[in-house]
């Protein structure tokens, strides 16, 4: 009967420490779980924030070529406008010879 009575109390001690690391392996997973939600919502903010520089940075992209076309447009316009007065002046400055 002791035999009987130690190996019962042996089963239930390795049933109590089963028990016992189960918890422990249940609560190291539900920590492991918390902690992966966090740094998903820390990646999807990143990325979130990542959209975010790359449509602003668009934005930007889009000012500056229109910046450059009308730079592009209003010197091309002075430089004719330079042409058209010099052509004038040499007009006149020939009419002033011919007098």
């Amino acid at each position: 009967m002791d035999n009987m009575e130690s190996l019962i109390e042996n089963s239930d001690e390795l049933l109590r420490e089963s028990l016992s690391l189960t918890v422990e392996s249940e609560q190291i997973g539900n920590a492991t779980i918390d902690q992966m939600t966090r740094q998903r919502e820390q990646m999807e903010g990143a990325n979130a924030n990542a959209l975010r520089t790359r449509q602003i940075a668009e934005q930007a992209s889009a000012v500056l070529t229109d910046m450059g076309r009308r730079a592009f447009r209003n010197k091309l316009f002075l430089y004719i406008m330079i042409g058209v007065l010099m052509m004038g002046n040499l007009w006149a400055f020939v009419r002033l010879l011919k007098k």
